[in-house]
């Protein structure tokens, strides 16, 4: 007859689903968020080993018919999971559930930031998962007793031990999730070359010295089917025109074919007017949720991503800041030959992550600032599109004259908008970081704009932070005083914000290097509006930005992962599914054995 705790329970249970990503600054967000890793896992990691049972094969040939791939650290849960039900609930030996573990767990590294390099406390972990906690000491003790065999006679064995515990070796003891992916994997792969390069030599240093050619790259790819023929119908009817067909779509290598038109005169005209199309919907989207007017003629400059420091949204607000203040200070008769510009953002921040959520304060606040300007409105327009979300982007990246990747040097791992933007004719502004890198090599680093300093000069830089020095030798040039004149004269909000964002970009605060990258950043927005003007040249840049793509379809990375990680072929339809067609190989991809179009692909035999 107790009907509240009878029905007390089957809340605590509910409230695992029923907010996903809880704010984790408290003790309960954090148990909360465990408990969801946990349940989410285990829920999956059940279900696959159940289906495996249905095809009464022996335990020997689990790795063969099913393969698991981690996205970061939170799943990273799954393989002491698959450990306990393996063990505990089918009678399979310690050392052969770890064989078939390790062969079926293969781990992606997506970032190097703090929030993907998951650790928890152990004292929660024992409370809340004891099983798990006393599997994951076994894991760790095994690979230790392998680190001692192989490093016995290396005088740095405690060193490569401590780098490569799962535990955290301190007083408050934690449990490193990436530690315990990459130990329980076969394959771990970062997602550009860049990104790759620092798993090896710097964030998982130690374990490439244990086990050497675990660490492979895969650079992430885009599918062309969502972001360019779906999303930007206008453009694709021009290219489809052009090549004579819509091959393209699968086979993204065709559209290298464009290199030898982006100077025709026709072509040109016809590109530039399907990117007005996109800008003009994009445009009336803007006006209709927001009330905000922007002309098609402006050029439509975007920064849509997370919203993180190391994303540098900051640098982007701050120059909207110099600009509109540096539009403010020309005579009329000059402000008529200045390119007007519409800065557009969107994205989203962690619900704890008080600084990002700063960053959206602050960028609302000079957008209406700007936008009641009657002396800059034909010059000048600032719009932050809330709730972000791929339906938005598919209107937003289609529409983007030049999209900002303006992370700072070394932090990002990939980035797929930068992908999406050259794709769709846009011009990146950017940083030599993440995939951007590679983007530059395929379309030419001529066809962008590139500012910044390199990942070895943010790392002498951030060495001075830590010795307590500030990172400039030189005085604070007029532009950079300009903006941070305005933050200490609360010019664009409450003087608590600005106190905040001032404090975080000066003071020995500054890690991300935002007024260390300011100055070229403000050069670099010069050569965009020269560029802008001569719009020849423009449009024949948007032309080989697009017709470089070829490499960073989706179709490549997901060829990658088949051949180098889950070691499966794709399955091949019968006769009677197939479409006339005598294309059985890739064009982009000749040396993969696998058919090139999606329609003969029934799956990854995963």
């Amino acid at each position: 007859g107790d009907y509240t705790t009878a029905l007390e329970s089957g809340r605590r249970a509910e409230t695992i689903t029923s907010v996903l990503y809880p704010d984790d600054r408290q003790l309960k967000g954090k148990e909360l968020r465990l408990r969801q890793e946990y349940f989410f896992v285990s829920a999956t990691v059940q279900d696959v080993l159940a289906r495996f049972l249905q095809l009464g094969l022996p335990w020997r040939e689990l790795p063969a018919k099913m393969a698991v791939q981690l996205n970061d650290t939170h799943p990273a849960l799954a393989i002491p999971e698959m450990m306990r039900v393996l063990i505990n609930e089918h009678g399979v030996a310690y050392e052969e559930a770890w064989e078939l573990v390790t062969g079926c767990f293969a781990y992606t590294n997506h970032t190097v930031m703090s929030e993907a390099l998951e650790t928890w406390s152990l004292e929660m972990m024992e409370a809340v998962l004891p099983c798990i906690t006393q599997i994951i000491f076994d894991i760790n003790w095994s690979f230790m007793q392998l680190v001692q065999r192989e490093f016995q006679h290396d005088p740095a064995l405690l060193e490569i031990m401590g780098a490569t515990s799962i535990f955290t070796n301190d007083a408050n003891k934690r449990v490193q999730m990436a530690h315990l992916c990459v130990i329980g994997s076969h394959v771990v792969n970062g997602v550009s070359e860049l990104h790759t390069r620092i798993l090896r030599e710097s964030v998982f240093r130690r374990f490439e010295q244990v086990t050497p050619g675990k660490i492979i790259n895969i650079t992430n790819g885009i599918t062309p089917r969502r972001w360019l023929l779906q999303c930007n119908p206008y453009l694709s009817a021009v290219i489809t025109t052009r090549l004579g067909t819509t091959d393209w779509a699968t086979d993204l290598s065709m559209l290298s074919l464009l290199r030898d038109q982006a100077e025709d005169a026709a072509l040109q005209r016809e590109w530039e007017e399907a990117r007005l199309q996109c800008k003009r919907r994009l445009a009336a989207f803007i006006e209709k949720t927001q009330g905000v007017r922007i002309p098609a003629h402006f050029l439509f400059d975007v920064m849509v991503k997370r919203i993180h420091e190391y994303k540098r949204q900051l640098l982007d607000v701050m120059y909207c800041i110099y600009r509109y203040q540096w539009i403010k200070s020309l005579p009329p008769a000059e402000r008529k030959r200045v390119v007007p510009r519409a800065v557009i953002f969107g994205g989203k921040a962690a619900p704890s992550y008080h600084r990002a959520k700063n960053v959206i304060k602050l960028i609302n606040n000079v957008s209406a600032v700007v936008n009641a300007d009657k002396e800059v409105e034909e010059y000048l327009k600032v719009v932050f599109l809330p709730d972000y979300s791929v339906s938005i982007a598919e209107l937003v990246i289609p529409a983007a004259d030049i999209t900002q990747h303006i992370s700072t040097a070394g932090t990002e791992a990939s980035g797929t908008s930068n992908m999406k933007s050259a794709l769709n004719g846009g011009l990146l502004v950017g940083t030599y970081d993440g995939a951007t890198i590679e983007i530059l090599q395929a379309i030419g680093a001529e066809n962008a704009f590139v500012f910044g300093h390199s990942d070895a000069e943010i790392a002498a830089m951030r060495q001075t932070l830590k010795n307590g020095q500030e990172q400039r030798a030189k005085p604070v040039s007029p532009e950079l005083a300009l903006v941070l004149g305005q933050f200490v004269t609360n010019g664009f909000g409450s003087a608590t914000l600005m106190k905040e964002v001032l404090e975080s970009v000066c003071f020995g605060n500054d890690w991300f290097g935002v007024t260390f990258d300011f100055d070229d950043y403000v050069r670099v927005q010069k050569e965009v509006d020269a560029c802008w003007q001569d719009r020849r040249e423009w449009v024949r840049r948007s032309i080989l930005s697009t017709a470089g793509m070829g490499c960073f379809s989706s179709d490549r990375a997901i060829l990658n992962y088949c051949e180098r990680v889950w070691e499966v072929s794709p399955v091949v339809k019968p006769d009677y599914y197939k479409k006339e067609s005598s294309r059985t190989r890739s064009r982009s991809f000749p040396h993969l054995s696998y058919p090139s179009h999606s329609d003969e692909l029934v799956g990854l035999g995963i």
